[in-house]
C-alpha cells in the first residue's frame, strides 16, 4: 500500500494500482482513438473481426509513431482519418491532389424513368433474387440459412437497372431509397 494524492483527499491505494494508472496513458488513447473512427465490418467469421482489429490497431500505432515523428521536426501533426487515407492512397497509388471518388452511376436510379419488364432469357421465363430483400436478409446480419427463407424471388426486374426487384413494394424503395437495405 502506498500513499496517493487525488484530487479531494489524501488516500493509500495498492502500488499495482498507482503503477497502472501512472502508466496507462499510452494504452487508453490507443483504444480512444479506435473508437473514433472503426474499421469493423459486421461479419460472422471470428478471424476476419480479428483481421479488421489488427489493421485498426497497426493505423492507430502507426499513426501515434508518424505524428511523434512529424512532433520531433517541428512540423504540423495528421488527423487519423486523413492518415489512414493517405496510407491508403500510396498502398492503391492514386495522386493525393485527386479529387474523391465519382459518384457511382447506381445513383442514377433515383432520378431517372424506370419500369419493371419480365425477366426473359432465350425467349423464357426466368427468376432471381430480388435484390432489395437479398440486402435486407444481409443487413439483418442473418446467417446463410436465415437468408433463404428470407429472400424472395421474382420474375421482374427494372428495364434499365437490370437488378431483380419485387414489383411491390421492393421497386419503389430501390427507386426512391439511396441506402435501400
Amino acid at each position: 500500500m502506498v500513499p496517493v494524492r487525488t484530487r479531494t483527499a489524501d488516500t493509500i491505494k495498492p502500488a499495482a494500482v498507482r503503477d497502472y494508472t501512472q502508466n496507462m496513458g499510452g494504452v487508453d488513447h490507443s483504444v480512444q482513438m479506435i473508437s473514433y473512427h472503426p474499421l469493423h465490418r459486421k461479419t460472422v467469421k471470428y478471424w476476419e473481426k480479428l483481421a479488421f482489429h489488427l489493421m485498426t490497431l497497426v493505423m492507430v500505432q502507426s499513426h501515434i509513431l508518424y505524428n511523434e515523428h512529424r512532433r520531433s521536426h517541428r512540423k504540423k501533426t495528421m488527423q487519423l482519418q486523413k492518415f489512414v487515407m493517405s496510407v491508403c492512397r500510396s498502398l492503391a497509388s492514386i495522386p493525393e491532389d485527386q479529387q474523391a471518388p465519382p459518384q457511382p452511376h447506381d445513383l442514377n436510379r433515383l432520378v431517372e424513368r424506370h419500369f419493371p419488364s419480365p425477366i426473359v432469357v432465350d425467349d423464357k421465363k426466368m427468376q432471381r433474387a430480388c435484390v432489395v430483400c437479398y440486402a435486407r436478409a444481409i443487413s439483418g446480419g442473418d446467417n446463410h440459412k436465415t437468408q433463404k427463407s428470407k429472400r424472395k424471388v421474382t420474375q421482374f426486374e427494372c428495364s434499365k437497372c437490370n437488378k431483380a426487384l419485387c414489383v411491390h413494394p421492393c421497386f419503389e424503395i430501390f427507386h426512391t431509397k439511396e441506402h435501400y437495405a
